[in-house]
């Protein structure tokens, strides 16, 4: 039995992606296989009772016509006649029959005349005789006999062609001929795929299988960050398949720690900040001095609101606000 493996190349590896039946080539694979079932001996055995059952069947359904036209003549002989003549058109028929000089040209034709719709009835009569004979039909020995023969024929043939069935399955399986396979395709035994199907139905979300069984990571996409010996992170995004997050203490971004989260966050400011101009860091600067003074306006305000003399109201804001001037300033290396 064979298979056929789905592979891509990806960064100089072979990856199975899935597996599918080959494609068979049906005019070449029947040339090829045609003579090999014929030959076999469960195809002759299918002969050989196909034609016995073609013959029982035939010689039962032979007995039930005659059955069939047995029962025609006699409803025909026995009672067609009989029927006929007590008809209305037979009756009139008689009359004139009776009343008519045959040797006068129009009574011959009139007789002629009033025997059409004897013949007419008659026909009918035949019919309905044809009619009550299928009826009768199947309530004979002959034709329930064939239906007995008949489906045990049909249920021995059908055993035969389910066993030529299989040995035509296995004969096309071992001698199959395929269409060539699509690029990245290749067929190969189910000894070989069966092992390599396992490994996938079984792979991590972050591991990929090679055509050679080998599981190799796949962190493409993926952001890790490292420190180097100053302390400084930096990111690295895994590009390739195969790439792993190299180096002690790598960590990957989806599983950096709060703190680690906030030195990063407080590095990439710094970075910012150390690459703005003189007169930008100047104008942010006085924005976010104008930002202390405006809550510590507010917080003056909300002292005096809470009970506190409005001297020790400003006294408090004022001293919030000159530690986190200095704050500022310490941080964006402006003097006043």
């Amino acid at each position: 039995m064979t298979t056929t493996i789905i592979t891509k190349e990806i960064d100089g590896h072979r990856v199975v992606t899935g597996f599918s039946r080959p494609a068979i080539d049906p005019a070449a694979t029947k040339a090829g296989v045609e003579n090999l079932i014929t030959e076999t001996t469960e195809h002759q055995a299918y002969q050989t009772i196909k034609a016995g059952a073609d013959i029982a069947v035939i010689e039962a359904r032979s007995a039930v016509e005659r059955k069939k036209n047995e029962l025609l003549d006699k409803h025909r002989t026995d009672e067609l006649e009989t029927l006929l003549k007590e008809t209305v058109e037979y009756k009139a028929y008689e009359i004139i029959k009776e009343t008519v000089d045959l040797k006068k040209d129009e009574d011959v034709h009139a007789l002629a005349e009033a025997w059409k719709p004897v013949a007419a009835k008659k026909v009918e009569l035949l019919i309905s005789s044809g009619s009550r004979v299928a009826v009768l039909l199947p309530d004979t020995d002959e034709y329930k006999d064939y239906l007995i023969i008949k489906a045990a024929k049909d249920a021995e043939i059908r055993q035969a062609q389910s066993v030529v069935f299989g040995k035509k399955r296995a004969i096309i399986e071992d001698n199959a001929v395929y269409f060539t396979p699509k690029a990245g395709e290749e067929i190969i035994t189910e000894e070989e795929a069966a092992p390599l199907r396992t490994k996938l139905a079984n792979l991590p979300a972050d591991k990929a299988l090679t055509f050679d069984g080998l599981e190799i990571f796949d962190y493409r996409g993926e952001v890790y960050w490292t420190q180097d010996g100053e302390g400084i992170w930096e990111s690295h995004k895994i590009e390739m398949i195969g790439e792993d997050s190299a180096g002690v203490g790598a960590v990957f971004d989806k599983y950096l720690s709060e703190v680690e989260r906030a030195e990063i966050t407080e590095q990439a400011e710094t970075a910012r900040r150390d690459a703005l101009s003189a007169e930008e860091k100047q104008t942010e600067f006085d924005n976010r001095k104008n930002a202390l003074l405006t809550e510590a306006v507010w917080m003056k305000e909300k002292l005096i609101i809470e009970g506190v003399e409005a001297a020790e109201a400003l006294a408090q804001s004022q001293t919030w606000y000159n530690e986190k001037l200095a704050d500022l300033q310490a941080l964006y290396g402006i003097e006043e």
